[in-house]
């Protein structure tokens, strides 16, 4: 008996150390630099070994701490990126994390599948990534592909997509599947492009995060998506939606999610595009901006879901755009005002349950429905079903 017992506990232990090894053969955790600036250039190397050198199914958790990241980080398919905890783990960066591509214009990208990124927080580092201030003079040379554009600001925390890739067309391909993003705290500081991007993707999760303090764009983007769910976040004080889905998007679901104080900087940014892009100042005076907390900017959008949903400006909060428009000589004081939920150019979409309260001296309207164009196509906007919770304006 004691033999057997022998026996026994040893083919215990085998199976236990088999079994963790088996376990942590898919796990491991990097080992970055905390706290340092100056090792920000390791820290990236460090973690873009660890993700490039990732077997399928593996973890590469970051443990908590504070640590500098400078450059581009590519992603990978079939693996995770996690964070020890949503707070305590946090990345200051000058680039974003984004999916494989290989730098020609005509590539359409090689795309990313099976990707989770989660419990972590993010930061634009406040060193050197420059502020996008509407205040300043150099506004002036946004959308000119100078400094303002180019110069650490034209990026996004997360952009999933075919990051070289040419127009929408109806057969265009979804490349990028199967992504999940929770539990991550970004926070813009008034830089960068986007909170997360995602362009040509499909089947992706958007959860429990909070995204504020974005510079230019959007908290989440999508481009040409579709089988998309955004719930349980908070977005604040982004430069121009809150959510923002442009052409060709199908079955988007957005329940249940916290958004403030929209359309922050981007009425200035708009107008100094359009002059740089070449329409006439006079011209540009005269062009309002009405960007929304949700924005299906069409065409071919279609399948937009959008419940339950909180939308939000500051209590009695003028449109910062306005008076810094104003030293520009345009001279209506609300060619930028709030909508809450916009769906130019889409249809088969439904509305129901929402909170809007915009009570602000220049909010515009709770729901905007119109006609939208892009190149070849265009679609008005059909087969909306609304049904309110509750609208409040002053």
């Amino acid at each position: 008996m004691k033999i057997i017992a022998k026996i026994w506990g040893a083919f215990m232990i085998l199976l236990f150390a088999a079994l963790f090894f088996s376990i942590n053969a898919n796990a491991s955790t990097v080992s970055l630099v905390p706290n340092n600036e100056s090792a920000a250039s390791q820290n990236k190397t460090t973690l873009q070994r660890a993700i490039n050198a990732a077997n399928a199914g593996e973890t590469i958790t970051i443990p908590k701490g504070t640590y500098y990241l400078s450059g581009e980080i590519m992603v990978k398919s079939n693996i995770t990126i996690q964070g020890e905890d949503m707070y305590a783990t946090k990345l200051y960066i000058d680039k974003g994390f984004v999916s494989p591509y290989i730098q020609i214009s005509a590539d359409t990208g090689l795309g990313v599948s099976n990707l989770t990124m989660k419990n972590m927080s993010m930061v634009m580092n406040p060193n050197t990534v420059p502020i996008i201030d509407i205040n300043a003079d150099a506004v002036q040379e946004y959308g000119k592909g100078t400094a303002l554009d180019t110069n650490k600001k034209n990026f996004s925390f997360i952009e999933i997509s075919n990051k070289y890739s040419g127009k929408y067309t109806l057969n265009t391909p979804r490349i990028n599947k199967n992504l999940t993003f929770s539990n991550l705290n970004l926070d813009g500081e008034l830089k960068g492009d986007s909170g997360i991007f995602l362009g040509d993707a499909e089947n992706v999760t958007v959860t429990n995060s909070t995204i504020k303090n974005i510079g230019a764009k959007n908290g989440i983007s999508l481009q040409t998506c579709s089988n998309i769910t955004i719930k349980n976040n908070t977005i604040t004080n982004v430069g121009r939606s809150s959510i923002f889905m442009y052409l060709g998007n199908k079955n988007i679901t957005i329940e249940n999610n916290s958004m403030k104080d929209w359309l922050q900087r981007f009425g200035v940014l708009h107008y100094f595009q359009l002059i740089n892009g070449g329409m006439t100042k006079e011209k540009a005076r005269e062009t309002t901006n009405n960007d929304s907390g949700i924005y299906s900017y069409g065409p071919a959008n279609e399948g937009i879901f959008i419940k339950n949903n909180q939308l939000s400006v500051s209590e009695g909060k003028k449109n910062p755009n306005n008076a810094v428009l104003a030293k520009y000589g345009v001279t209506n004081t609300q060619s930028i005002m709030y909508s809450a939920i916009r769906l130019p150019g889409t249809k088969d979409s439904e509305v129901i349950g929402n909170d809007v309260q915009l009570t602000s001296p220049d909010a515009y309207s709770f729901l905007d429905v119109n006609i939208k164009s892009e190149g070849t196509l265009e679609q008005g906007s059909k087969n909306i079903y609304i049904k309110k919770k509750y609208l409040y304006s002053r």
